[in-house]
């Protein structure tokens, strides 16, 4: 068993470097040295903070709205490449509710509106540069997953989502219920 675990994950890294290319390996290793790497869990930190975005924008909009899920990705990125079934489980079951699905690049380049392909239509895409992505939010890597409510950063998100983490971001979706750190 521990075996096949082991060639899974070999498996894996293989694939995500023939796909990828070195960079993005490069990329997901740096990502995984970072300072408070530690701390991606995937599961969800309570922040309750306010969202510094500009007057204007597109973060501005997402700051405004009355409960938001953002996804901040980079389409170079690996990990963020690992973690999209989860985002396209949680639109899937989101697309079209009360909470308004964003998802963010910190770059402004053609691969980050295709990144979302057919689910463009339920996820409003936009661009920012990382200055401007970690002014807003205070974030420093990718993948990440913001719980917005009413101007404020309820809760985020950081690395891949797991099981519980997942539970953690549908609880918000839920009308009426504030987020809340895993026990």
């Amino acid at each position: 068993m521990m075996r096949r675990a082991a060639g899974a994950a070999t498996a894996l890294l293989v694939a995500v470097l023939l796909f990828s290319g070195w960079k993005a390996a490069a990329a997901s290793v740096t990502w995984v040295r970072a300072p408070g790497a530690g701390a991606r869990t995937g599961l969800l930190t309570v922040r309750n903070v306010p969202v510094r975005a500009p007057a204007a924008g597109p973060l501005a909009e997402i700051a405004r709205a009355e409960r938001a899920i953002v996804f901040i990705y980079s389409p170079d990125c690996a990990v963020c490449h690992a973690n999209m079934a989860n985002w396209i489980d949680l639109v899937g079951e989101l697309r079209g509710g009360p909470v308004a699905l964003y998802g963010v690049a910190p770059m402004d380049t053609p691969p980050a509106r295709a990144y979302w392909g057919g689910l463009a239509r339920h996820v409003r895409v936009v661009t920012a540069t990382p200055a401007e992505v970690h002014t807003a939010f205070g974030v420093e890597a990718t993948p990440a997953t913001l719980l917005v409510e009413r101007g404020a950063l309820r809760g985020e998100v950081v690395g891949s989502l797991t099981a519980a983490g997942l539970a953690q971001v549908r609880r918000f979706a839920a009308a009426g219920q504030a987020p809340r750190a895993a026990r």
